[in-house]
């Protein structure tokens, strides 16, 4: 699309050796992160509500196999009812989120047993209710030699609480002996210890494990994005996990390279990580976007020519009414910036070619300008169907110019820096009409709030809260 190409003629990649503003040229540190998400402990805990009737249900649906032996046999065991009296989670410094379960209480329904003593052979039910349990796990996640992350969950503490055993045996003399009741109770008492132990940790690693894995996938490899002729893919992966200052910190690469041609980029990140209180925030540096120009300016992407509907100009008098076209070519990098609130994109050393088309469809040449300009970005977040976008608006912030030919004789520059200006912001609102959202991660059940952006020390931040719907799945935010 034309409007597409001229966002990348207008603040795109262009090749330079000389960017107007330099940034250091070393190799990638690849322990600096260029962007990070990051969730914050409070909302850790307003998941943890809806998350503990999820572990609830599946422990109601849990079937323990039975017992087998040749002393005693035991049938397959349900809990008829299940309740946790409290819960927590917090984000303890290097080891994870940390989720404990307390206070738990349970009842295991009448099942089926037959006890066999050689001399005695008694059969019955027992049913069984079980207090005081407590239950502690950690999610860590991981991330291996590919840059690839994945959630481990590793129980830390299991306390099983009081067992209360009760017998309904036929006859008499088996609902009497001592021996029975005791192999019933010692071999009840441990398989239940054994399984909800077992259970606990598998149940919250699968409620847990799935969503976090897709959500991760995401936010590693997002979808790569189209301009003019080529793909640009972000290159995600994790560098590593950050459980510092009751938060959890993904901490990615954040590096754009082409589809067609990657290559590492030689420029450096600036330190980033999280920093405000609110329960999300997303940051990345100036790096990801200078990443993506150069990228684009090693593809030649913008270097075009581009026809702007009519408006009247000075070149009226050469040709009345005649659409006016823009042909751009660089010979320095764009770059971007986020300092002091401010977020630009600047451009230095653009060759701009101003000419007409006349009836016959013939360009007639102009003039030639060496153009330097800054562009401002001023972002918003934005509600989609399944989760949400960066909306990003340019506009001209700056413009000079210097004519290098000029075919039609002396120029007005008041007129021609007038008409320049009118030209490049016509051609930014057609980009603002048509450039779609930056689409963020989707968090499942999550509500974004009270969005705050801002700009300094070369990143940009979103700083925002979150409402949590009534029917909300927490597991996506338990990592």
């Amino acid at each position: 699309m034309a409007t597409l190409k001229l966002l990348a003629g207008l603040a795109a990649a262009v090749r330079s050796s000389e960017p107007q503003i330099p940034f250091p040229a070393t190799p990638l540190d690849v322990k600096t992160p260029g962007g990070f998400t990051s969730f914050s402990e409070s909302l850790l805990k307003k998941g943890t509500a809806a998350f503990v009737p999820k572990i609830v249900d599946e422990l109601k649906s849990l079937v323990i196999p039975g017992v087998n032996q040749s002393i005693v046999k035991i049938a397959p065991i349900r809990f008829e009812d299940v309740s946790i009296g409290s819960y927590d989670v917090s984000v303890l410094p290097e080891k994870g989120v940390e989720i404990s379960l307390k206070d738990m209480s349970n009842t295991i329904a009448h099942t089926d047993i037959v006890v066999d003593l050689k001399l005695l052979t008694c059969k019955g039910q027992v049913w069984a209710f079980n207090k005081g349990a407590s239950y502690s796990a950690t999610n860590k996640i991981v991330v291996d030699e590919n840059g690839d992350g994945k959630l481990s969950t590793e129980t830390e503490a299991f306390d099983p609480g009081t067992i209360q055993i009760h017998h309904q045996m036929q006859g008499f003399v088996c609902e009497a002996s001592a021996d029975v009741l005791h192999v019933v109770n010692s071999v009840l008492i441990d398989l239940v210890k054994h399984e909800l132990k077992a259970h606990l940790g598998s149940i919250i690693a699968k409620a847990v494990d799935f969503p976090v894995t897709k959500f991760l996938h995401v936010l590693e490899q997002p979808p790569a994005i189209g301009i003019g002729k080529e793909k640009f893919k972000l290159d995600n992966s994790y560098l590593a996990v950050n459980y510092d200052n009751k938060r959890i910190s993904h901490l990615h690469k954040g590096e754009f390279k082409s589809t067609l041609h990657p290559v590492e980029s030689a420029l450096t990140p600036p330190p980033i990580g999280a920093s405000g209180s609110g329960d999300v925030q997303l940051g990345f540096s100036d790096y990801v976007i200078n990443t993506l120009f150069d990228a684009m300016f090693a593809e030649h992407i913008g270097e075009s020519q581009f026809q702007i509907p009519f408006i009247k100009t000075i070149f009226d008098k050469e040709c009345p009414k005649c659409p006016i076209v823009l042909k751009n070519t660089f010979g320095s990098a764009a770059r971007q910036t986020f300092e002091n609130g401010k977020a630009a994109a600047h451009l230095s050393g653009v060759t701009l070619e101003i000419g007409a088309v006349n009836n016959a469809s013939k360009v007639l040449p102009m003039v030639t300008l060496k153009v330097n300009a800054t562009f401002s970005s001023a972002f918003s977040l934005e509600e989609a169907k399944d989760n949400y976008g960066i909306r990003v608006k340019f506009g001209l912030e700056d413009l000079s110019q210097t004519v290098v030919i000029s075919h039609i004789g002396k120029i007005d520059m008041s007129d021609l820096s007038r008409d320049l200006k009118l030209l490049i912001s016509t051609a930014l609102d057609k980009v603002n009409q048509e450039l779609p959202a930056l689409p963020l991660p989707p968090v499942a059940g999550m509500k974004l709030a009270n969005p705050v952006f801002s700009t300094n020390n070369r990143i940009l931040l979103l700083d925002a809260d979150v409402v949590m719907p009534s029917a909300a799945d927490p597991a996506v935010i338990i990592v």
